[in-house]
């Protein structure tokens, strides 16, 4: 229930990532099949291991799907390992055959994963160029056969913003939201009373998301109590549960770090195979939140074994809080000790906002690091009352779902909640022709395009495809000519070029701000 809640997750399906929701959804089932089949439930970890695996190849989305083979194979290494140290070789063939089998059904069944493969190599995301740039500029291996780094590297979670999945706001939320927007906040009233003739321009600066991401549609938060419940797994789960699960942990959590942590990030994206066709790092931790709530649950199912040493479990159990709850106190007593929180271009703002957004950004951080501090302690009540035997395991497991559930939805609904659904009826109105549109379809040319460089890159665009043969549009594959064509000529304005693709009309700024 809480993984499904995790705001991974809920961000995703805000985002309109239905295809990456499907796919993480058949990750766990692919791993609890091999460990089925590891444990020598032959039958059931076959068609749950075949069955996932199929859903996953079927659904398409290649990145999640490369992730779960990463992941997957970690825990075979594991499994067959123990085989062989146990000397069980008839249990390691037959377990090998078996998931062979399984791949290869799934493999066969989805052919046309190879047409895909083939067609990458024409891409951006593919083979080598014929064209050599008269700038004689060095590419890394990674990027002679796959994405250019800087563009795959884009989304890459911060170290510090890895903070998140304890206290939400700890990088300040959203990109879309703006401090200005709040009448109570030391933002909207310096720059009420700034008097400063650029008020409106600066107020688009004044978001709360202080990190180096492009944008984003809110934090990763895995949830307080989650979390605190992770670290009392890692203390209590035994090395053959957990330490398999640490290392997919530890690999994906790397992985959304991308150029954060450039000495992995490189040797993944210059030398492991296909790597460099995937950007977007901060999707490893659709893997990552796996591995966090299995240790969670892990732990639980420890606490709550019949035979425990209550005493023993308590001391861990003080140590977990004492790391979990002191990281959060020092977030709301020191909150300046994990960072500036200032966003990378707040520089180039008059010293009045700047002070302003620092102070508002760090009381969001404060208020949440005392809200996730609150569930830590209900939490931590309920299990220490039920480890001093004063409250009966059917009644603490409930109350501590239902927190956990309280504590993760009052967050997922910052960013998606009822003002993000529509009635179908109202899904044809919300795109209106500009007066630009308007004049430029009295055209009854069948033949011409359109290049609309008014709002931005042409090329992230895609209202303009909603009238127009458009020039722009994006794509995330596009073929390599087209985007070396964008790179040397449409984004320097080639007019011969642009002729060449039959660009009739330029939708650009006029100078009356039309």
């Amino acid at each position: 229930i809480c993984f499904a809640l995790s705001s991974f997750n809920i961000n995703s399906i805000e985002a309109g990532h239905a295809l990456k929701m499907f796919a993480i959804a058949c990750v766990s089932p692919v791993l609890a099949g091999i460990i089925w089949v590891g444990k020598k439930s032959y039958l059931k970890g076959f068609l749950v291991f075949t069955l996932a695996l199929a859903f996953l190849l079927t659904i398409n989305h290649t990145q999640i799907t490369y992730y779960t083979i990463i992941a997957c194979l970690v825990l075979v290494i594991f499994v067959f390992g123990k085989m062989l140290i146990e000397r069980d070789f008839g249990h390691f063939v037959k377990s090998g055959a078996i998931l062979l089998v399984g791949a290869l059904l799934c493999g066969g069944a989805n052919l046309h994963l190879l047409n895909f493969y083939n067609m990458s190599k024409e891409t951006m995301r593919g083979g080598n160029s014929e064209l050599v740039s008269n700038e004689g500029k060095e590419k890394s291996k990674g990027e002679k056969t796959g994405l250019e780094k800087d563009y795959a590297l884009s989304w890459s979670y911060g170290k510090l913003e890895s903070l998140s999945f304890l206290i939400p706001n700890i990088m300040g939320g959203a990109t879309s939201e703006y401090l200005v927007s709040n009448r109570e906040s030391e933002t909207y009233t310096a720059l009420a009373s700034s008097g400063d003739p650029n008020a409106n321009e600066l107020a688009q600066a004044s978001t709360p998301y202080w990190g180096d991401q492009p944008f984003v549609g809110g934090p990763i938060y895995f949830g307080a109590i989650l979390i605190f419940l992770f670290v009392l797994g890692l203390l209590l789960a035994s090395n053959v549960e957990k330490i398999w699960l640490i290392i997919v942990g530890t690999i994906f959590l790397f992985i959304s770090w991308g150029r954060n942590i450039s000495w992995f990030t490189d040797l993944l994206f210059d030398y492991a195979p296909l790597y460099n066709k995937f950007r977007t790092p901060s999707m490893g931790q659709s893997v990552l939140q796996i591995a966090i709530y299995a240790i969670a649950f892990l732990g639980l199912n420890k606490l709550f074994e019949k035979q425990i040493d209550k005493k023993a479990v308590e001391k861990k159990f003080y140590i977990a809080l004492g790391i979990v709850g002191g990281l959060t106190l020092l977030v709301l007593i020191i909150p300046k000790l994990f960072g500036s929180f200032e966003a990378p271009n707040d520089g180039k703002l008059p010293d009045w906002l700047r002070n302003a957004l620092v102070s508002d950004r760090i009381g969001l951080a404060k208020s949440d690091a005392f809200r996730s501090l609150l569930f830590i302690a209900m939490a931590a009540g309920l299990i220490w009352a039920y480890l001093k035997d004063k409250l009966s395991i059917a009644l603490v497991m409930p109350i501590v779902l239902f927190l956990s559930v309280i504590d993760l939805w009052t967050v997922d609904t910052r960013y998606f909640n009822k003002d993000d659904f529509k009635k179908k009826a109202e899904l044809g109105t919300n795109v209106q022709p500009s007066p630009a549109d308007q004049q430029i379809l009295t055209d009854q040319d069948p033949h011409y395009r359109v290049f609309n460089v008014l709002g931005g890159n042409p090329f992230n665009d895609a209202q303009t495809s909603f009238f127009h043969k458009s020039v722009g549009g994006y794509s995330a594959v596009k073929l390599l000519k087209y985007q070396e064509l964008i790179d040397n000529h449409l984004t320097k304005g080639n007019m011969a070029v642009l002729s060449m693709l039959n660009t009739k009309y330029f939708i650009v700024q006029g100078q009356d701000g039309g």
